[in-house]
C-alpha cells in the first residue's frame, strides 16, 4: 500500500479577491439579462398610439406602475390598407424611445438578490389595464366587441414571447454573452 500525504495551501486573500470579482461579473451579467428582457418586451409590444409601449417601467425591489399616455407624439403615416386614421405598429420607434428615455438609469443600482419589476401602467379610456387583453392577442373596443390585434401587431403574447426569446438566447451562457450582457444598462 502506498500512502500519499498532500498539503494544500492557498492564499486566502487571493481567493477572496477572485470570489469578489466573480460576484461582480455575475451581478453585471444578471443586470444585463434583466435589461435585455426589458428591451425585448418594449420592442415586441403591439402599438396603436404608442401609449402601452411607452408605459413599460423597469424598477428594482418596488413595483412601479406609470401611465405615460399622451407622451408619444401622434403617428403621421397612415398604415398601408387603412384609411383616415394613423397608427403605430409593433417596433415603431416613438413609443420605444419614450420608454427607454423614461427608464434611463433605472438599472444602475442593481445588486444580486434584487427583485426586478417590469410593469406596464397604461390604462384604457375606462381606467382599466388592457395589457392582459393585448397579451392575449385581442382587445375590447368601446362598443364592447372583442377584436383581434391588427395583423402588424400579431401574434400577441409579447411578454411571453420575449421571455422565451431571452431564455433561448442565454440558456447556455458563453463568456462572450456574459461580457455583452455586463455592458447593458438602461
Amino acid at each position: 500500500m502506498v500512502e500519499i500525504e498532500l498539503d494544500v495551501f492557498f492564499d486566502q486573500e487571493s481567493l477572496v479577491a477572485a470570489l469578489d470579482q466573480l460576484e461582480l461579473e455575475l451581478e453585471a451579467a444578471a443586470r444585463g439579462l434583466s435589461v435585455e428582457l426589458f428591451e425585448t418586451i418594449v420592442e415586441r409590444t403591439p402599438q396603436r398610439e404608442g401609449d402601452m409601449v411607452a408605459s413599460w417601467t423597469y424598477s428594482l425591489n418596488v413595483e412601479r406602475e406609470v401611465n405615460r399616455a399622451g407622451m408619444v407624439p401622434p403617428p403621421a403615416i397612415v398604415p398601408e390598407g387603412e384609411e383616415g386614421e394613423t397608427f403605430y405598429r409593433k417596433g415603431s420607434s416613438p413609443g420605444i424611445e419614450v420608454a427607454m428615455r423614461e427608464n434611463a438609469g433605472a438599472s444602475d443600482g442593481f445588486e444580486l438578490g434584487d427583485t426586478v419589476y417590469i410593469v406596464n401602467g397604461v390604462l384604457d379610456g375606462e381606467g382599466y389595464h388592457y395589457g392582459l387583453q393585448v397579451e392575449a392577442g385581442q382587445i375590447v373596443n368601446e362598443e364592447g366587441d372583442t377584436l383581434p390585434l391588427r395583423a402588424v401587431n400579431r401574434p400577441g403574447d409579447a411578454v411571453k414571447r420575449s421571455i422565451d426569446q431571452v431564455e433561448r438566447r442565454y440558456s447556455e451562457m458563453s463568456d462572450r454573452s456574459a461580457k455583452r450582457l455586463a455592458r447593458k444598462r438602461l
